[in-house]
């Protein structure tokens, strides 16, 4: 009898595209600035960063208004009752603050999926993508939001069980209270609430602050997109966070580039410098386009991490599952 005949090898994934195979951090850049800047990717874009300066702007006069009742109240150095008043309107805003934070943060990062992830379908119908993308971001990011401030949130009050327990004034440790319990929401240390209720004797604890939630932003830069991209309905968790790191360790080369950018351009040296040329108002809106910016650089990193993936003999990844994430979006 003949001898059976060997089975066929299995047949390679086929390569990934080129339009997400970007490869080096300098060309991740380039392209999600092209993007940005293409006439139907700016009204999304722009639609973003204006949500994210307008919550910007309110945690912050909210915050330094809060943070003033110490110095308009004297009886806050003596009186509990008013202490306690104090505390249960502090509460409301923060509950307040978390879910301003978590839908803003789920409507941006919907819109900038939508609008990328568009792009490189051509040919499909894209009207609908920015207001459904809007939706879906509430529907299938409000998790991720939620785990990002709760991680930074428990990062600020250890801190403050360390840096705090040397103040003894009530008025100050209030001041400084108040603003602990809002910095999680903010995306970079606010310099004018550094300078305005911290006082030199608690740079340790904004330097310290802003070296752990570097470390966190790490942790978290893909996340987003990797939520987006599963088709797991679950609330995102470890196994998220797990993904985003190997992705991001499967390029860390072009990572580093990307955070040290990032840092320079969206961090406190940056938010200052563009308030210094445009105004509070001006200045912050460039300083959440800047933010809305790297969202795209991320997603762009995370396309370009898969396909690296695909290439070392991984998961398969190419344009089919970027469509069947905008399918979702109509469900």
């Amino acid at each position: 009898m003949p001898a059976a005949a060997d089975p066929a090898p299995p047949t390679p994934p086929p390569p990934p595209p080129p339009s997400l195979d970007l490869r080096t951090g300098g060309r991740i850049l380039r392209r999600a600035a092209a993007h940005s800047l293409r006439p139907r990717s700016l009204p999304p874009l722009l639609l973003a960063a204006l949500l994210l300066v307008l919550f910007r702007l309110a945690l912050v006069a909210g915050t330094l208004r809060l943070a003033s009742f110490a110095d308009h109240d004297p009886a806050l150095r003596r009186d509990a009752v008013a202490i306690i008043n104090l505390l249960a309107m502090l509460s409301s805003v923060h509950v307040l603050a978390i879910l301003g934070y978590i839908t803003v943060h789920s409507v941006a990062l919907g819109t900038v999926f939508a609008s990328v992830a568009g792009q490189h379908l051509q040919g499909r119908p894209r009207r609908w993508f920015h207001f459904s993308g809007m939706a879906f971001g509430v529907r299938r990011l409000t998790g991720f939001a939620f785990l990002r401030w709760a991680t930074r949130d428990a990062i600020v009050q250890m801190l403050c069980l360390w840096f705090f327990s040397e103040v003894h004034d009530q008025a100050q440790l209030f001041r400084l209270f108040v603003v602990a319990k809002l910095m999680p929401f903010s995306a970079s240390v606010n310099p004018w609430l550094a300078a305005t209720v911290g006082g030199p004797e608690l740079d340790g604890f904004f330097i310290a602050w802003a070296l752990l939630d570097a470390v966190v932003s790490v942790l978290f830069t893909v996340v987003p997109w990797v939520v987006v991209m599963d088709r797991d309905p679950r609330p995102p968790g470890r196994n998220a966070v797990k993904e985003g790191c190997y992705l991001v360790s499967l390029m860390a080369t072009d990572a580093t580039l990307i955070k040290c950018w990032q840092t320079v351009v969206c961090g406190s040296m940056g938010q200052l410098a563009m308030v210094t040329l445009g105004g509070k108002v001006l200045g912050g809106f460039l300083h959440s386009i800047g933010e809305v910016y790297f969202m795209v650089v991320w997603l762009m990193f995370y396309f370009s991490a898969r396909c690296k993936e695909v290439r070392l003999g991984g998961r398969h990844f190419g344009l089919e599952d970027v469509a069947a994430a905008l399918d979702g979006f109509r469900q």
